[in-house]
This record gives structure tokens, C-alpha cells and sequence, in this order.
């Protein structure tokens, strides 16, 4: 992507376009979450000060002053915090496992005696 075509939204910063590379040369962009726990350590050690340790703010409490200011990243990492992508079970595949289930219950079952 040139710079040309970056829009507002898509504006992300430096730190977070690092990629990484792994042992079978394969490159990949930071997770959002990733991102936004290495910004939140940069923004603590521009801050730092020796009196002041114990006023920072927790990664959530600066997570959410980035997000009022609009930073898409971190609305990211907040939709993940929250369960946007985990998966859900098909009608099928919940069907499938409770038949399982109830198999696995009748073999254990001990035989009536008459």
C-alpha cells in the first residue's frame, strides 16, 4: 500500500507495521494485540518519571483514552477482548456430539438384571 492510498482509518503507526520473521522466513503484521501492548510500553517509558511510578495508567485505562481518540487498532483489540471472532457450533456439529455423548453414556451403562 503507498501512502497515497492510506486513508484516516487505515493510519497506523510505526510500531505497529514492524513484521516479524519466523524460522521458515515467513513475515506477518502484529496482532492487534500485540500493537497495542508494545504502544502502551513506549507510551510508559516516554512517561516515566522516578516520583510518578505508581500513577501509571493499567493497559485497559490507556486502551480505552486511545479509543475515544478514535485509534482503530485498539477497537480492534477490544471487539478480540471481547469474543467477536470466537466460533460458534453448526446445529450439526452440536447434534453430532450430543448423539456421541449419549452413545458413550448407553455403552457405560451397567446392563438391568431381569
Amino acid at each position: 500500500m503507498s501512502k497515497d492510498t492510506v486513508t484516516q482509518s487505515e493510519t497506523i503507526s510505526e510500531a505497529d507495521v514492524k513484521v516479524r520473521q519466523n524460522s521458515k522466513g515467513q513475515v506477518g503484521k502484529a496482532t492487534a494485540s500485540l500493537a497495542v501492548k508494545k504502544r502502551w510500553h513506549a507510551w510508559i517509558a516516554e512517561n516515566k518519571t522516578a516520583a510518578h511510578k505508581k500513577s501509571y495508567l493499567t493497559l485497559k485505562q490507556w486502551a480505552r483514552l486511545q479509543l475515544k481518540a478514535g485509534d482503530k487498532t485498539v477497537e480492534d483489540w477490544f471487539a478480540n477482548k471481547s469474543g467477536l471472532f470466537n466460533q460458534e457450533r453448526s446445529v450439526a456439529n452440536q447434534k453430532a456430539a450430543a448423539d456421541a455423548g449419549f452413545a458413550t453414556h448407553q455403552t457405560r451403562r451397567k446392563a438391568k438384571k431381569d
